[in-house]
């Protein structure tokens, strides 16, 4: 059964859910939408496809997963469960469907096999790789590549429009990664270790061309070190701003495209930013949030320049400002427990910035579509990454 069978099908299943189906929906595991709307959906060769809404999380172990699956363009959220996959937007808006890939314990993999612009599943067991749709007559493709042990990835490596499978390790004290152009089995391709023991994350688009790539920032050198393409090799940039106990930032502080860096110094609760990718004094100093705030930024109005806000894990809110100068909040959204940690950005690719948090005890992404005050819940669940990881969000495709 492939996922094509399931956007071809006629329209035999509910459509236009209100917000009331939706709350009644997400109380219940996807097992038929018989006892909601008085009907199911099957497929017999595939065994059971199931509803056109949205479905509460499968089990507490279910894997999240996204990709673009109707071909619009952009990723929408997933589930995986022991060889169950739930998918939303299938042929549009608001469907979901159910259907059975792969066995227990097996790693999900989720990509464009076959350049067609639409994601499929994929998984992951012991070396072993299944992909569906990887054809162009949309067959499956089953291979054995790497080594078992290591964490499978996929993307697009050599920018021909076809997702193929890649894989990293840990080799001493950093991430060795090998990347394959092809859909079978056979060598490495791309191979390379990117990033250094103690040193922080931050990603950015520091090139202006709509693609946000990889960075680090060492403490004990308050030292900037940026990459303009997500690849191995040297830093592209160096810059030594900062000093060992401020907190590394990235943004577009001007609005001219090119993010670049800055620091949150926690000793006095002042953001220090740079318009460029230079060494040299601040270009701006904001005095914003008090002793123990965490420090976000975001565009958080749409007009193309990021500004500055502070989380506040006493008060369990943001505290937003629209413009890169002193004053009080423009903006509070209350949002999140005590220990999360903060996040910002498009979540809906609608122009504007919006909260988000990073529950580390649930490795889980909770991300809010709005500022100011909501109503509880976030809009996006996504549960991702281990419990001491260091959350980064960004728009690594530049779509």
């Amino acid at each position: 059964m492939a996922l094509d069978d399931w956007r071809k099908l006629d329209d035999r299943y509910p459509r236009g859910a209100t917000p009331a189906d939706l709350a009644r929906i997400a109380v219940v595991l996807a097992t038929g939408c018989n006892s909601l709307f008085g009907r199911d959906v099957h497929l017999v060769d595939g065994g059971r496809l199931q509803c056109s809404l949205p479905a509460a999380p499968c089990s507490a172990s279910a894997v999240p997963i996204a990709g673009d699956w109707d071909g619009n363009g952009a990723d929408t959220p997933g589930l995986f469960d022991n060889g169950r996959w739930c998918i939303t937007n299938v042929r549009g808006p608001g469907d979901i469907c159910s259907f059975s890939w792969g066995a227990a314990g097996d790693l999900p993999i989720v990509g464009d096999w076959n350049g067609d612009g639409f994601d499929s599943p994929g998984w992951y067991r012991d070396a072993f790789w299944s992909l569906q749709d990887a054809g162009a007559a949309g067959e499956a493709a089953e291979f054995a590549w790497g080594t078992s042990g290591e964490r499978p990835v996929a993307g697009d490596w050599d920018g021909r429009g076809h997702d193929t499978p890649g894989r990293a390790r840990d080799f001493s004290e950093h991430l060795s990664w090998g990347l394959s152009n092809r859909n079978a089995a056979g060598g490495v391709d791309h191979d390379f270790t990117w990033g250094a023991e103690g040193a922080i994350p931050l990603v950015g688009d520091w090139d202006g061309n709509g693609t946000v790539t990889i960075g680090t920032y060492r403490p004990s050198e308050g030292a900037f070190r940026l990459r303009n393409t997500n690849t191995p090799g040297p830093p592209d940039v160096v810059v030594l701003f900062g000093g060992k106990d401020d907190i590394p930032l990235a943004g577009d502080w001007d609005g001219n495209g090119t993010w670049t860096i800055g620091v949150y110094r926690t000793s006095d609760s002042t953001f220090l930013l740079r318009n460029v990718n230079q060494a040299g004094p601040a270009d701006v100093t904001v005095p914003f949030g008090q002793k123990g705030d965490l420090p976000v930024v975001g565009d958080w109005d749409a007009n193309g320049t990021m500004t500055v806000g502070v989380f506040r894990p006493k008060d369990t809110a943001f505290y937003q400002r629209n413009a890169n100068a002193g004053g009080a909040p423009d903006l509070t959204t209350p949002w999140g427990n005590a220990t999360d940690l903060p996040l910002a950005g498009d979540w809906d690719a609608n122009g504007t910035d919006t909260p988000g948090i990073w529950r580390p005890e649930a490795q889980t992404f909770m991300l809010h579509n709005a500022n100011g005050p909501a109503a509880a819940g976030a809009d996006v669940y996504a549960k991702f990454g281990e419990k001491d990881d260091i959350p980064l969000v960004g728009n690594w495709d530049g779509k």
